[in-house]
């Protein structure tokens, strides 16, 4: 699983560079753990919220929603969910991306009474509807690539275990069909 987490963290970051909104990672197993945020993170520098929850209930909404999902933050900034699955198909974590502002600054601006969060807000990429979905489409499928990872690793660990099952399977039938011709050989 690390390797994999080490995959999903460079392409948050490949990600982030791209698009100029924040991507992080966050890992289920064993504990909730948010990889690829920064001090500057505006999440940690002004929201009341406990942001891995919310971040938490992003991934697992996408889960749900075929891998997937849209949300606004408690303060009404907007994040992009995607889920990653583990070798079983169950949630083990997601990308989340964001926050942005979808639609018009002044609109979300004029929601703060603090002037140095307004300041951060206004620092945020602005997009519309349109490229936020471009975006959830592009991290869904960023993240379904760290999900084919574990899947694969899952596959070559159940190839390895059902070769073997037929190694032995084999070996055992030799072993009877030796001794059934021995003992036909006698009567």
């Amino acid at each position: 699983m690390a390797s994999e987490n080490k995959k999903a963290e460079s392409l948050c970051k490949n990600m982030s560079g791209l698009c100029g909104a924040s991507c992080a990672f966050l890992s289920l197993e064993p504990d909730i753990k948010l990889s690829c945020v920064g001090e500057d993170w505006l999440c940690s520098r002004y929201c009341g919220c406990d942001y891995c929850n919310t971040l938490h209930y992003g991934c697992s909404e996408a889960y749900r929603w075929n891998g997937k999902y849209v949300f606004y933050c408690p303060k009404g900034l907007v994040f992009i969910a995607a889920s990653v699955a583990d070798e079983q198909g169950s949630l083990s974590g997601g990308m989340v991306l964001g926050p942005v502002v979808m639609g018009e600054p002044d609109d979300t601006i004029g929601m703060f009474e603090n002037a140095e969060f307004c300041r951060s807000v206004s620092e945020l990429p602005v997009w519309d509807t349109a490229k936020v979905r471009y975006a959830e489409e592009i991290l869904s499928a960023v993240a379904a690539s760290v999900s084919v990872l574990l899947s694969r690793r899952a596959m070559e660990y159940s190839d390895e275990i059902a070769g073997k099952a037929v190694t032995l399977e084999l070996s055992t039938s030799e072993f009877f069909m030796d001794n059934y011709v021995e003992h036909m050989m006698f009567m």
